[in-house]
Formats: structure tokens, C-alpha cells, sequence
């Protein structure tokens, strides 16, 4: 029990590393978004247009005639930006996830035999995962193909080095 818990563990700090990495030291996924021409002006609108918290659709469900004008948003917005960048409550619960994560992917691979199925099981599992998820973004939600295709490649990774990494981990089967 405690070489899984150990392997869980690891899992999870190695998972918040490889984040930080990709999305934190790498440019790369922010080479597919868009910035707005006047900055200072976006964001006096942002506060303008979107007084609160949360994810607004424009046109609104109840104006699809406005569709007809030829653009639609789905916007995100937090005007509750931490004080300090990175926040730390929010590593706190990026730590969490991963443990969640690496905790779903053990349960899946505990009753496997061997790296290769293990991988094999990881990167099913991180397919069928980004089909359903990073599909239904790109497809319902707007979300452009170049800015999801990072994602997609995020948490593909994710999976396959969680079962590379918690194979270590597994206990022997008693026969």
C-alpha cells in the first residue's frame, strides 16, 4: 500500500513539473492565440461589457438572430485575478487534480501485467479523453483547432507518462 501511495505521489509531482514545463516555461502553446490590438482597451470593454465572473456567449442563447451579423464569442472572464501570479491556492489545487488524475490512471492500470499494456492502457485512455473533451471544444464551444491541438498533445502526455510512471509502482499480482 504504501509503494502505491508513494507511486501516486510521485506521479502527481512529476504531472504538476511536466505542466509547468509545457504551459508555464514553454511558449510554444501561446504561439496559437490572437491578441488584441489595443490591449488597455480590451480590457476596459472586457469590464465594461462583462461586469461579472464567468463564461458569456454573444449572441446570447435567446439573440441567435444576431448570428445573421456574421460573428459569435464564447468569452471567459475572471476579474478576480490573484495578487500573486502564480496563486498559490491555486498550485495547491493543481497538485490535487493531479493526484485525482494519477489516482484514476493507477485504478485503471491495477489489474494489467506489464510497461506495454500499461502504456497501451494509458494511451487509450489519453485518446479516447481528448477525442471526447478537446473534440467537443473545438467542435461546440468555438475553441480554434491551433489553440486545442496544445491541449490535446498536454494531456495525451499526461496519460501515457502517468502509466509509464505508476507501472513502477504496481504491485505484484498474487497468483
Amino acid at each position: 500500500m504504501a509503494k502505491t501511495i508513494a507511486g501516486i505521489g510521485l506521479t502527481a509531482i512529476v504531472l504538476f513539473i511536466f505542466g509547468f514545463l509545457y504551459w508555464g516555461i514553454s511558449p510554444l502553446p501561446y504561439t496559437a492565440l490572437n491578441s488584441a490590438a489595443d490591449q488597455e482597451a480590451a480590457l476596459a470593454d472586457i469590464k465594461r461589457h462583462f461586469p461579472d465572473t464567468g463564461a458569456y456567449m454573444v449572441p446570447a442563447a435567446a439573440n441567435m438572430e444576431l448570428l445573421a451579423e456574421g460573428s459569435q464569442a464564447v468569452v471567459y472572464v475572471d476579474h478576480e485575478i490573484p495578487a500573486s501570479q502564480p496563486d498559490p491556492a491555486s498550485m495547491a489545487l493543481g497538485l490535487v487534480h493531479n493526484i485525482l488524475m494519477a489516482l484514476v490512471v493507477f485504478l485503471l492500470l491495477r489489474h494489467q501485467e506489464g510497461m506495454s499494456q500499461h502504456l497501451k492502457t494509458g494511451a487509450l485512455v489519453g485518446l479516447a479523453a481528448v477525442v471526447v473533451i478537446e473534440g467537443s471544444d473545438t467542435l461546440w464551444w468555438l475553441y480554434p483547432l491551433s489553440w486545442k491541438i496544445h491541449s490535446v498533445v498536454y494531456h495525451f502526455l499526461c496519460f501515457v507518462l502517468a502509466a509509464a510512471l505508476l507501472s513502477k509502482f504496481m504491485p505484484a499480482r498474487q497468483e
